[in-house]
């Protein structure tokens, strides 16, 4: 069977480097992705998959069923783009002003697709069913939240989910991956530090919110380093401040924000607090009042250690025990395939990307690419992983 899937995931290469320019030249945002799902719904309603269109705003769901009754995997690709003008210089590069795939999304779809495209010939060997879960959203919103609320996960029930993500730190042939978390919490909190306002030659007169707001984010810097266990990661950045309007006048308030990152449920629960502790003490302190919103984003991106050891075993059989890395450390970004984690045990491997003999920019960069030369094997881990979790052999 991994002949098969290889081979055909070979034959695949020029319409996955096809499909993944079309999409990368055309980015949309998240909730946005209105051309990139018809595509999506239009390639997978081609194959006789059962697809749904608009969960989650603009999200895609087809059900490859086999010909025997078994349990059901789940395969996610995101489809967003981002707020960045792209630098690349590439013959396809974004034609939609100020927007760009610099984070792989493109190559992520355009890999589903591939695996529907292998599976559904393997159609008559499948011992249950394959759900793509093609999402809206990963970037800015959560997408995969209301995925969820609005039962991506179910009809059939998704017993297990697996999804692949381009790395461009290693080459092409590698999987890194490990058990445990992956990616961290991300939440976001936002303060106003409520003053007095007045001339700028008589501060006396003030309660000067900007000199309250540097205390307070100089505090945040320094205390919760301090305050916390210094094995168990916290990254705390204040990313934006605004505030007054005038050179020579006090503003009555500022208002500044940023994002947590944490890797466990126990030290996610305690920031709000910590965080406000530190803000309270500081405006009491100038005689300053303030105001705190704290709002929980993604949770912890954990993969399952089952799951984990499938991908790892499908890509030794694959490729070689040598392509596999383990991933020596989570890293502090998120990944909103948390929220499908919380409801089916799955895992998320990094996919080797790397061009070779080229400088590489890491994602969210406006130069970021990455080698086209890992699509069909992605398409080859992606459908090995389904059959070998359906069938229990590859």
């Amino acid at each position: 069977m991994k002949t098969l899937i290889r081979e055909q995931a070979g034959k695949l290469f020029d319409w996955l480097v096809e499909t993944r320019r079309d999409l990368h030249a055309h980015p949309e945002l998240g909730l946005q992705e209105v051309r990139t799902s018809a595509r999506v719904a239009e390639e997978l309603g081609k194959l006789g998959l059962e697809v749904k269109t608009g969960i989650g705003t603009t999200g895609v769901v087809g059900l490859l069923r086999g010909t025997s009754p078994g349990g059901t995997i789940a395969i996610r690709a995101d489809m967003d783009a981002l707020p960045i003008t792209e630098e690349t210089g590439l013959p396809f590069a974004s034609q939609n002003e100020g927007l760009m795939h610099a984070c792989g999304h493109d190559g992520h779809v355009a890999m589903a697709l591939g695996a529907a495209r292998v599976l559904s010939n393997l159609r008559e060997r499948i011992r249950g069913n394959v759900k793509f879960i093609m999402q809206p959203a990963e970037e800015n919103y959560g997408g995969a939240r209301d995925m969820v609320a609005e039962g991506a996960l179910e009809n059939p029930k998704v017993d297990a989910i697996i999804a692949l993500h381009v790395d461009v730190h290693e080459p092409v042939g590698k999987l890194v991956i490990k058990s445990g978390p992956v990616g961290a919490a991300a939440d976001v909190f936002m303060v106003s530090i409520n003053g007095k306002g007045g001339h700028g030659s008589e501060p006396q007169a003030c309660i000067d919110p900007i000199h309250i707001a540097a205390h307070a984010i100089i505090a945040i810097q320094t205390m919760i380093p301090r305050k916390l266990d210094a094995r168990e990661p916290v990254v705390v950045s204040v990313c934006s401040i605004q505030g007054g309007t005038a050179f020579n006048v006090i503003p009555d308030s500022v208002h500044f924000g940023g994002t947590v990152r944490t890797l466990s449920r126990e030290r996610r629960a305690e920031m709000p607090k910590r965080l406000e502790e530190i803000v309270r003490g500081t405006t009491s302190t100038f005689g300053a009042t303030y105001d705190f919103t704290y709002i929980h984003g993604a949770p912890v991106t954990s993969n399952e250690p089952g799951m984990t050891e499938l991908m790892r075993s499908v890509a030794s059989e694959l490729w070689g025990i040598e392509s596999v890395i383990e991933m020596d450390k989570p890293h502090m970004g998120s990944e909103d395939y948390s929220y499908y984690l919380i409801r089916a045990p799955g895992a998320m491997g990094m996919l080797g990307a790397r061009k070779t003999g080229a400088p590489h920019y890491p994602a969210h960069h406006p130069k970021f690419d990455f080698d086209e030369g890992c699509l069909p094997l992605g398409v080859e881990l992606l459908a090995a992983t389904a059959i070998k979790y359906l069938n229990g052999v590859l």
